[in-house]
Formats: C-alpha cells, sequence, structure tokens
C-alpha cells in the first residue's frame, strides 16, 4: 500500500514538473520545447491546461507550422477534460461513453461551431493596453466642465482597445490590414454623485508591413493608417481631429522601440457651432508624434511616452509598469505616471501630473 502510495506522488510530482517546465519554455518563448513537454504532461495525466497550451501553439504556429486541424483536435481535447473533470463518472466505461459521444462525426458547420465555442474567440484580440485603475490622483485641477461641477483629485479611469484583422497580403508583401477602436474614459468615481468627466473615442484603420525579412536596423514593422480622435461632447467641449499616421517599430532583443509620426487632415474639422474649430493648436501641444520604448525584463514591462509640442516648447511623459497578478492569465499589476499635456482631449493644453494605480487584461 505504503509503494502504491509513493508510485502515485511521484507520477504527480512528474506530471507537474512537465507542465511547470512547458509553462517556463513558453514564457520564454522557447516554443519547440515547451510543445514537448506539455504533450508529455498529457501524455502521463490527460491535463486540460497542457492540451490548451498545444492547441494555442498549434493555432498561432509558434515555433511550428500553423495548423487549425490539430489546433481545433487540441481545443476540443481540452474542453472535455475540463468539463468531464467536473462530474462524476461511477466507472471507467461510463467515462469512455461520455467522451465517445463527444467524437461522433460532425458536419463542417458544427465543426466550425465546436471550435468558437471552444475557444471562445469572437474575432476581435487585444490593440492597446486593456485596463482598469481605480485609484487615479492628480494634485493639479482638470479643465472645468460644462456644468462647472468640480472634479475631484481622486477619480477612476479605464481603456478598452481591442482590433480584428480584415484583409491580409493583397500586395504579396505579407502586409495585414486591421480596423481597431480604443476608448479611454475618466470616472470620477469618488464624487457625491459619479459621473464621466472626459471620454475619449478614437477608431483607427491601418496596413502593416512586415519588414523582418529586410534587415533593416532591427525594424519589425511599418504601420501605415488613418485615425479619428473625439470626446464627442458637442458644442464647446468638442475636441475633435483626424490624422494620416505612421508608425515604425525597432527590436533589439528585449528593448522596443516604436517612432509614430502624424499629420492631421483638415476638412474634417469643421463641423462645430458657427464652423469654429475648438482646439486649432493641438499640435502645438501634441507635436507631430511620439517616441515609445519598452523594456521586458523577466515578467515585467516597462514602457515610457515621450511627446513634444516645438511651437509651444511643452510635452509630456508617460510611464508604465506591469506584472503578472499572482501568475493568473492575462492580468497584470499596472501603475501609470503621467506628465504634461495631452492626457485626455479635453485637457490636451492644460498641463496635468498623475499617478495612478490598478490592473491590465493585456500589455
Amino acid at each position: 500500500m505504503r509503494s502504491i502510495l509513493i508510485i502515485s506522488v511521484l507520477f504527480n510530482i512528474l506530471n507537474a514538473t512537465y507542465y511547470e517546465e512547458g509553462k517556463n519554455y513558453f514564457a520564454q518563448k522557447s516554443y519547440n520545447s515547451a510543445l514537448n513537454a506539455f504533450k508529455k504532461s498529457y501524455e502521463k495525466e490527460s491535463n486540460s491546461k497542457s492540451a490548451f497550451y498545444i492547441a494555442t501553439i498549434y493555432e498561432d504556429g509558434l515555433g511550428v507550422k500553423q495548423d487549425s486541424e490539430k489546433a481545433f483536435h487540441w481545443y476540443k481535447l481540452s474542453a472535455t477534460i475540463a468539463q468531464s473533470s467536473a462530474k462524476f463518472y461511477d466507472t471507467q466505461e461510463n467515462y469512455n461513453k461520455d467522451r465517445e459521444a463527444f467524437y461522433k462525426p460532425v458536419s463542417k458547420n458544427k465543426e466550425e461551431t465546436l471550435y468558437t465555442l471552444a475557444t471562445g474567440k469572437f474575432g476581435f484580440k487585444a490593440y492597446k493596453e486593456n485596463y482598469f485603475l481605480p485609484f487615479s490622483y492628480n494634485p493639479t485641477s482638470y479643465y472645468p466642465n460644462h456644468e462647472n461641477i468640480e472634479s475631484k483629485p481622486v477619480e477612476s479611469q479605464f481603456q478598452i482597445s481591442l482590433q480584428t484583422d480584415v484583409a491580409k497580403n493583397i500586395f504579396k508583401l505579407g502586409e495585414v490590414y486591421t480596423l481597431a477602436y480604443t476608448q479611454r474614459s475618466f470616472w470620477q468615481t469618488y464624487a457625491t454623485s459619479a459621473y464621466f468627466r472626459e471620454s475619449n473615442y478614437e477608431p483607427e484603420v491601418f496596413v502593416t508591413v512586415p519588414m523582418v525579412k529586410y534587415d533593416l536596423y532591427n525594424l519589425d514593422y511599418i504601420r501605415i493608417g488613418f485615425t479619428h480622435q473625439s470626446n464627442g461632447q458637442g458644442g464647446y467641449q468638442e475636441r475633435s481631429w483626424n490624422r494620416l499616421i505612421t508608425k515604425f517599430l525597432f527590436q533589439n532583443g528585449s528593448f522596443f522601440t516604436d517612432l509614430t509620426l502624424w499629420a492631421r487632415v483638415d476638412g474634417f474639422d469643421k463641423a462645430y457651432p458657427e464652423g469654429k474649430n475648438y482646439n486649432p493648436d493641438i499640435l502645438d501641444y501634441l507635436g507631430y508624434g511620439h517616441l515609445r520604448l519598452s523594456y521586458i525584463h523577466n515578467k515585467s514591462l516597462f514602457r515610457t511616452k515621450f511627446t513634444y509640442g516645438v511651437k509651444k516648447s511643452v510635452g509630456s511623459v508617460e510611464a508604465t509598469w506591469s506584472y503578472p497578478l499572482f501568475d493568473v492569465n492575462n492580468m497584470y499589476w499596472y501603475t501609470q505616471l503621467f506628465s504634461g499635456y495631452g492626457e485626455s482631449l479635453i485637457d490636451y493644453n492644460h498641463n496635468v501630473n498623475k499617478v495612478s494605480i490598478g490592473v491590465s487584461f493585456s500589455r
């Protein structure tokens, strides 16, 4: 009896080791080693999480040839095991019957439906950071709102940012055509009557051209697009502009450099009362682009973004740090520091100094 117990313990330790080993390899982007470790983990004991990692590797082509059929197969295994583990089976025979029923041949339409059900995907993925910061402190004042309601120095803010690819490789350059949407909101949560002080809405369309194969100074890709940004308030509180944007992303190991340049597009900014543009000098404060530096150290991601308005000789600095939250997938501690002009559209010409803490759901 004791020997059986020892063997069982050793078995569980070995399986856990394979799974943890796979996670470590995956985090280090050693995808082939991760795949082997996850397969061993699955062989030793049908591990739903290992199957899900394997499916992800095949779906995204991480270190292997992209294979949607294999991805679907492993997603089904993962979903089946996760579902069956919550049931009680009195015999192995009943468990096998349930399992066989799941794998009966299905039509192509049903197969696609099963795939979307197992993966939970709906066609969008994260674009910029998605976060919720319940504590955001600004010792200086904000731009007064149209009701002249006092703004508290402590508020909450959140950002939702999604993208979806709509076409690929039309000109055989490996280019990807994308639609994106970002919303950033500033919420006076701690006011007597909570209200949204400001929200900025930013739909975008752009094409991304990979440049890695050309080996140009560590240039990963070039992105060209059009973006509209507005606070949607209308009247004298309206802030809005349109831009053509070109982005260059360079990578050197764990260090990333994002140089984004923009040019304001005239002709779209005249839908104001009496045709007046209420932010004609926005370029004077936000300049003609930004420089963002990113650095990965172990599980930490550090980012710093700079803007500079040449005419006004003013600018801004935004620094962020994120770190996995208790090893929960896609959840991170998130800290943000901002100083300067342009934190939001309504405050584009007001100096804001702010510290915010909370969680992010993408990086």
